[in-house]
């Protein structure tokens, strides 16, 4: 039986700056982990986009369907804004950390792989 591909959206709103530099993280850690996953990159445009997809703001990275920073998307508010992340000593950052998405990119495979 085959395993289910990974699967990643990356949200974002192009006023936020940090986007950019999300996106790179994400490219650099697939290609480090020398994966080929399909990755939607989805622009939210309006309040309506906002709200259709659960924008917590932007950057947002979503793997099979999984915020990679579930506790933070619940702290943000819905809508065209930028999001911040934590680091794990406390400071604020506009992206994720590479760890943080490499993190969320092996549970995902550990997931598919168990199943």
């Amino acid at each position: 039986m085959a395993k289910k591909p990974i699967k990643i959206e990356f949200l974002y709103w192009e006023e936020c700056p940090s986007h950019g530099m999300a996106w790179k993280r994400l490219q650099a850690i697939l290609k480090e982990k020398n994966l080929k996953p399909k990755v939607a990159r989805i622009q939210i445009k309006t309040d309506e986009d906002a709200r259709e997809w659960d924008f917590c703001g932007s950057p947002t990275i979503r793997i099979n369907g999984k915020d990679i920073d579930p506790q933070g998307a619940q702290a943000q508010r819905i809508g065209l804004n930028c999001r911040i992340y934590h680091t794990p000593d406390g400071r604020v950052t506009p992206v994720p950390s590479e760890e943080m998405i490499r993190k969320a990119i092996e549970l995902a495979l550990k997931q598919i792989f168990k199943n």
